[in-house]
Formats: structure tokens, sequence, C-alpha cells
């Protein structure tokens, strides 16, 4: 399965595929549990616990600021709410996260509360993060 498939089956937004943040591994990964669990058809029930999956997979290696950037992006897209509202704690946690990522983020979490996050949590989580 490519890159591609595996985002139309699991609901990736677009810019998984244009960062190529489903890289190589991922996707090996990810379709051999999907064929496994499910078939190759799709996934059964809801498919954000395979993305929250691969956000967890990149969280585990070195990030660069760009990376972390493109999965701040990758989380503003995500059609999840509360999963995503996860994921920008993470962002901001995160030792290479800038002001401005951090108001991304912000912005986002503003925007609905579905993200179970708020803008003053986010600020808080930046300012205590390690590193």
């Amino acid at each position: 399965m490519n890159a591609q498939r595996l985002a139309s089956l699991l609901n990736y937004p677009l810019v998984w595929v244009e960062h190529g943040l489903l890289s190589a591994e991922l996707v090996a990964a990810q379709s051999e549990q999907l064929v496994t669990e499910c078939g190759a058809a799709s996934a059964i029930g809801g498919t954000e616990h395979w993305r929250y999956g691969a956000f967890l997979h990149w969280f585990k290696r070195e990030l660069g600021e760009q990376e972390l950037g493109h999965l701040l992006a990758a989380a503003v897209a995500d059609p999840d709410p509360p999963m995503a509202g996860n994921v920008l704690k993470l962002v901001v946690q995160h030792p290479r996260c800038t002001t401005a990522m951090l108001q991304a983020a912000q912005a986002c979490a503003s925007s609905t509360p579905e993200y179970y996050t708020s803008a003053q949590e986010l600020e808080v989580s930046f300012a205590s993060r390690a590193g």
C-alpha cells in the first residue's frame, strides 16, 4: 500500500502526504496492521486512533523545528478536534516549539471548544516545557 492509499483509508489530511509525514516506515507498519485487523478495504470504526498513532510515531523521534511545524499543520487540519487537541499539547510541550507555533496552536484551540484545550492551557504548557 502506498502513502496516498493509506491516507485515503485512514482519513489523513493532505498535509501528511504533502510534507512526507507518511514515511515508508510508517506506511508499512500501519498498512500491515490495517490489513491484519480490518482487511485492506477500510478501517473499522473511527480512524483517529490510527492518525494519533502516527503522531506518536513522530514524537518518539528527534524532531527539528520544520518537522514539528509540519506536525502542527497536520493537527490543525485533522478532522477529529479532540484528538488534535491532544496533539496541540504535545507540540507546545516540545523543546523546539516556537512562539509562532504556540500562537498557531492557540488560535486553533480557540476556534472551538471541541479541542478540549484552551489558549491559556497551551500557554502554561509552553512556559513549563523542558528544554
